[in-house]
Order: C-alpha cells, then sequence, then structure tokens
C-alpha cells in the first residue's frame, strides 16, 4: 500500500525506511561520559575572543587601529583649540571678539 502512494514532490514528511532504527538507540553509560569529558561549551562572544587573541595579526591591526583613533582625537582638539582662540569648547567666539568686547566695556 505504501508504493502505491505517491508522496508529494515538495512534501516535508521524512521517509522513515530510509533510516536504520538502530541508529537511533539511546546512549550507552560510556557514551554518555564521553560527552561530559569533551568539555565545557562557550558561547559566541569568548569563543570569538580567544581565537581573536591567538592570531597576533588581528591584535597588531586592533592595536594600530586604537593608535589611530587617539592620535585623530588628539589632533582634532589640538585644532579645535587652535581655530577658536585657546578655547575649545565655544566654537562660536574666539579670542579677538572676547578682547574687543573687553575694550569697549
Amino acid at each position: 500500500m505504501k508504493d502505491n502512494m505517491k508522496r508529494a514532490p515538495f512534501s516535508t514528511q521524512i521517509d522513515l525506511s530510509k533510516f536504520n532504527m538502530k541508529d537511533f538507540a539511546k546512549a550507552s553509560d560510556e557514551e554518555k561520559r564521553q560527552q561530559e569529558v569533551m568539555g565545557e561549551s562557550t558561547t559566541f562572544l569568548k569563543d570569538g575572543l580567544k581565537r581573536l587573541r591567538k592570531n597576533p595579526l588581528a591584535m597588531g591591526s586592533i592595536i594600530v587601529l586604537v593608535l589611530l583613533i587617539l592620535v585623530i582625537l588628539r589632533t582634532s582638539h589640538g585644532l579645535c583649540r587652535r581655530r577658536h582662540g585657546g578655547r575649545a569648547g565655544d566654537p562660536y567666539t574666539s579670542g579677538r571678539i572676547d578682547k574687543r568686547i573687553q575694550t569697549d566695556a
């Protein structure tokens, strides 16, 4: 009767006759112990960081990137101070405007 039934070509049903049921037997005590000995599972982030630390080229690249960012931040802060009369916080006033206001008063 099963041979007479045609399966739909895109069916999601699994044909169990293709599998050996002995492969699905319960694990023995030895197999369970072997699974425990394999080690602890790690998270995706932990595993990624561990692999990153082992890669010297990647670590060197990260150090270079951090140094570049620090240099960029330092120089942009210095340019801002030079451009605005020694005050880095207020971009709308410069030292010249402050001096002119003081002389008029």
